[in-house]
């Protein structure tokens, strides 16, 4: 199993915060796409750089409570930049869903 957040998850969510207070690599903007209602936040971990891949890591994550169809236990994950989602109460607000 293997589960990446690469770009797209950035560019489908509503809004971006990259790199906050890094003044050559932050992002802090809305996307039109929207398919996620809330702002994905990255990167997860520090270290970052475009350049090599110093930030990167191997993570593990595990599922919690009764998610139906998705697998148990415990998985290795790889982020090198990739984000996290968060989805705030204000953001759903009022807001259309992207398809309707």
């Amino acid at each position: 199993f293997q589960l990446y957040t690469l770009s797209g998850a950035y560019f489908g969510s509503s809004k971006i915060d990259f790199c906050k207070g890094d003044p050559e690599m932050e992002i802090d903007t809305s996307r039109e796409l929207g398919f996620f209602p809330g702002t994905a936040v990255g990167p997860q971990y520090p270290g970052f750089r475009y350049q090599d891949n110093s930030g990167e890591r191997v993570v593990s994550i595990s599922k919690h409570g009764s998610c139906q169809g998705a697998l148990s236990g415990s998985h290795k994950v790889y982020f090198n930049g990739g984000c996290y989602f968060n989805l705030k109460m204000e953001n759903q607000l009022n807001q259309p869903h992207p398809t309707t």
